[in-house]
């Protein structure tokens, strides 16, 4: 799992390169990577039960362990050189429906395919001609490949590509230094040669020949004689190896076929047969030991100079060998997109491609998902864990909080009884420094001799003896009409002083507004004005009352509550407590300001 997600973070894409050959598979996987893809497995393995493996080469079991291994990953099948037919075709056609009605035909003319089904497909080549176009196209038969993939147990493997052997080895040689012109590049192999010619990197034509490696081993053993590779007598000329005398029986015919194809290819082009189609400079690949043997063939019977294959690898940065041509091939013109070739893979096997893309993808989007919902959890839990520790801490402070809280609770409920207990004793003490302080002033005001003060009283004794007295004389006179006395001055505390001004006319008025002013000064009176007669009661006997001079002034005194408030600094800019006097509903009798 960790290995997978791995290989999806960082784009890791392996490519299985798989080559069949007879009895055997030649495998090579490869690692996506800049600029070319690099090869990090090369392996043989003999499907043969029967034949015991040696030299590298692995066993049959090894080869399901192996495709069970790499089952997820992309594979390329690169199909046998005598499967495949490879060859250039100029269509008249413009249209892309016209281009694929021809090659359909060019297909059925192919000799040997019969009635099977045909796999085609082609790639468009440079051409000097503008009306023509010239197609690389690749056939074989969906019966051979679904053969290939039932032999080898690859059905469920997520096969990507089919490639012929020739567009491989085409592919693999875009990357190399190439000879300028026509040149054309033989490979000998075991089953048979395989012929490519090209002009400068454009293909032009490829053949199979049945005639290799295997052919010229049979032909050479069956010729009498002892074979001496060396020593002896100085006289006698030792004969050559039966693999170098095979090639040397089949090589005319060898080289003669590929003659044929060149001038072939060259009459139907148009071009004239000359030497010079011929004599092609030609790359070989081929097995060490027996190069020489199958270079001086060409030169004998095709004029070509032969280049070894090998030093044209080496002059280059890549690093690749001849053996492994056609797997890099396959492998750069699937990984690369710059590199095109035809692509034989059957419809069926390529919607099962699909299909498994598509299913990697969903498992991969699943695994990913699952990661992250795994660190989500993960970091959710120790989020967690970290705020459970936090609400473990603030309930252990809460709970000491609650606690002070709750005794500073009992302490103030102590305090709030004790304040209880008191407040009597400090309104009553409030009370009696106020009328000292009263007292104190009438003892400063006397001194100034404005006249004489016949009453003081606080103002719920004023009101109610007041109104005691009034209900009694209109219970001893019948014929009394009742006055109103609800009107009276509202306040909380305060005293109503009574007093008759020994004065007249305006010095009168102006000595009761300084007195008013007198007492309004004093720091302990909160409002002093003057009581107007429907809120004034007749207390004061009337042989000590002047009608005319008589006046009543009320000292509001600061109210005490559970909240001590500091005074404002406009609480003398209030408007007067007679103004806030509620006139009586019904008033048939006013005690006027004169009465007594």
């Amino acid at each position: 799992m960790i290995h997978r997600i791995k290989q999806m973070l960082w784009r890791q894409r392996r490519l299985v390169v798989m080559l069949p050959e007879h009895d055997a598979v030649r495998v090579g996987v490869y690692l996506d990577g800049y600029p070319i893809p690099s090869q990090i497995v090369s392996e043989v393995y003999t499907l043969d039960t029967a034949v015991t493996p040696r030299n590298g080469v692995k066993n049959a079991e090894q080869w399901a362990a192996f495709v069970d291994q790499h089952r997820e990953n992309s594979w390329v099948i690169v199909l046998p050189h005598a499967l495949t037919i490879s060859q250039s075709i100029t269509c008249e056609a413009t249209t892309p429906d016209l281009i694929d009605q021809d090659l359909q035909k060019q297909a059925k003319k192919l000799s040997g395919l019969g009635q099977r089904k045909v796999i085609l497909d082609h790639e468009l080549l440079p051409s000097h001609q503008s009306d023509r176009s010239t197609y690389w196209v690749t056939y074989c038969q969906d019966d051979e490949i679904q053969q290939i993939i039932r032999e080898h147990g690859i059905d469920n493997v997520a096969i990507c590509d089919v490639i012929g052997s020739h567009d491989a080895c085409w592919s693999g040689i875009q990357h190399l230094r190439r000879p300028k012109g026509n040149w054309m590049l033989v490979e000998v192999l075991d089953g048979g040669t395989s012929l490519v010619v090209f002009e400068d990197h454009t293909p032009l034509l490829s053949h199979f020949y049945p005639m290799g490696h295997a052919l010229a081993k049979e032909r050479g053993q069956s010729s009498k004689g002892t074979y001496r590779l060396g020593g002896g007598s100085s006289s006698t000329t030792p004969k050559p190896s039966p693999l170098s005398s095979g090639i040397q029986s089949i090589g005319e015919a060898w080289a003669r076929e590929m003659e044929r194809t060149i001038l072939e290819h060259g009459n139907r082009e148009g071009r004239v047969s000359s030497s010079v189609e011929r004599q092609l400079p030609c790359l070989l690949i081929c097995e060490p030991g027996s190069r020489s043997d199958w270079a001086s063939q060409l030169q004998l019977y095709l004029g070509s100079s032969v280049l070894p294959f090998e030093n044209w690898i080496h002059e280059t940065s890549i690093g690749w060998k001849s053996k492994n041509l056609r797997q890099d091939g396959a492998c750069m013109s699937t990984c690369k997109k710059s590199i095109s070739l035809p692509s034989l893979l059957p419809e069926e096997v390529k919607q099962a491609w699909d299909q498994k893309q598509v299913d990697l993808a969903l498992r991969s989007a699943a695994l990913v998902a699952c990661f992250l919902i795994t660190v989500m959890l993960v970091v959710a839990f120790i989020q967690k864990s970290v705020l459970w520790d936090l609400k473990s801490d603030l309930l252990e402070q809460l709970d000491s909080v609650e606690a002070k809280v709750g005794k500073s609770l009992e302490v103030f409920d102590s305090l709030k009884e004790e304040y209880q207990m008191l407040r009597p004793l400090l309104m009553a003490e409030d009370q009696t420094v106020a009328v000292l302080k009263t007292l104190e002033t009438l003892q400063s005001l006397s001194r100034e001799d404005p006249g004489w003060m016949v009453l003081l009283a606080d103002i719920g004794s004023y009101y109610s003896i007041g109104d005691q007295i009034q209900a009694r004389a209109l219970a001893e006179d019948t014929n009394s009409v009742p006055s109103s006395t609800t009107n009276r001055i509202v306040m909380d505390r305060g005293l109503v002083l009574e007093m008759v001004l020994d004065a007249k006319g305006e010095a009168m008025r102006r000595r009761l507004e300084e007195t008013v002013a007198f007492f309004r000064q004093s720091d302990f009176i909160v409002r002093a004005d003057t009581l107007p007669g429907n809120a004034r009661r007749s207390i004061v006997s009337s042989n000590v009352l002047l009608s005319d001079r008589h006046f009543a002034i009320s000292l509001e005194l600061p109210s005490v509550s559970d909240q001590v408030q500091a005074p404002t600094s406009n609480s003398r800019q209030e408007e007067p407590s007679w103004k806030r006097v509620q006139p009586a509903a019904v008033s048939t009798n006013t005690i006027s300001a004169g009465g007594s």
